[in-house]
């Protein structure tokens, strides 16, 4: 398998984004009543929840109409309702879809430090999706959002200086966004940083620390990453020669769909194997998966993950 930096493309939040939902925000059987009450007496807080509540299906059935309705009844005053209602908009969820008015809720929000706002917002520009290429607004906006911490923009920021797209080539800097990004656990960080220590560009060439951060983000389930991790434990390099480990990493990186090389591999892998370490290999294959039913982070130039929207935003 090649090796090459991902990019991040997720039009989205953070795939942590249940773990910036801070209970007190969510709308239980409870509390349904009182936020219902302060929501239509126009406590802007209160409409965000709601609309969040009837996007997710929570308590309420889902229905993306309302809250597409909720979310612009508080857009005026909420950041997080803009950038909400934002995501409807750029998918047509529950409204028309419109990419122009998506993106500017997106702009606005971002003007108001929403980390997830400036990030799609910059994707967005990034990529030409609403009007001509912006690489000037994109890297502006990378650049504020990695500022605050968030590590898919960091990814991406260091992605754009290490292949100089709309700021000169640097791969310093772009290690060190690559590696803020690993640091708060972003597995196309990890992976981008590992191939960075596995080339020495913008760091040291050092094949324990690539190991070390294909390991992390492989575990996160990226394809990529398994994939590398499995030829360094088959070649012993950065890492103690280990064939059934090799195994375990080829056959995950395969759950993502067939790749020529990998599949060759395998059976080269298995044919130097004997039937225990096969036998032991597959259980380890089948007890990964099911520590992992959710975890998938394709190895591609073009994240997919889910959409999802946020109730609220912590730095």
């Amino acid at each position: 398998m090649g090796y090459r930096i991902v990019l991040i493309l997720l039009l989205v939040c953070s795939n942590a984004a249940n773990a910036q939902q801070d209970d007190r925000h969510l709308i239980t059987v409870r509390n349904l009543s009182k936020v219902l009450w302060q929501a239509m007496h126009g406590d802007a807080n209160a409409q965000t929840r709601v609309g969040f509540a009837y996007e997710r299906g929570i308590v309420v059935k889902q229905d993306s109409s309302e809250a597409a309705r909720w979310f612009s009844l508080a857009a005026s005053r909420s950041a997080i309702a803009e950038y909400n209602l934002g995501v409807l908009k750029l998918y047509g969820r529950g409204v028309q879809q419109n990419r122009d008015e998506a993106l500017a809720l997106f702009e606005r929000a971002a003007v108001a430090g929403l980390a997830e706002a400036q990030f799609n917002a910059a994707v967005l520009y990034q990529h030409g999706t609403v009007g001509p290429q912006n690489f000037g607004r994109a890297l502006d906006l990378y650049h504020e959002a990695a500022r605050a911490g968030f590590a898919r923009a960091q990814t991406n920021l260091g992605q754009m200086y290490l292949e100089g797209e709309g700021v000169q080539e640097d791969d310093a800097l772009g290690a060190y966004w690559s590696a803020q990004a690993a640091k708060r656990g972003d597995a196309v960080g990890e992976f981008n940083l590992a191939l960075l220590y596995l080339r020495g560009k913008g760091v040291p060439r050092d094949r324990a620390k690539a190991a070390k951060w294909f390991q992390l983000s492989a575990e996160q389930g990226h394809s990529g990453a398994q994939a590398n991790l499995c030829s360094l434990y088959k070649d012993g390099r950065g890492l103690v020669h280990d064939l059934e480990a090799a195994y375990v990493w080829c056959s995950l990186s395969l759950n993502h769909g067939d790749n020529p090389t990998q599949v060759g591999k395998l059976e080269e892998l298995s044919a130097a194997m004997s039937p225990t370490e096969l036998e032991s290999a597959e259980r380890k294959v089948s007890e990964w998966l099911a520590r992992h039913k959710s975890t998938q982070v394709e190895d591609s130039a073009h994240n997919t993950d889910a959409i999802k929207i946020i109730t609220q935003h912590k730095p």
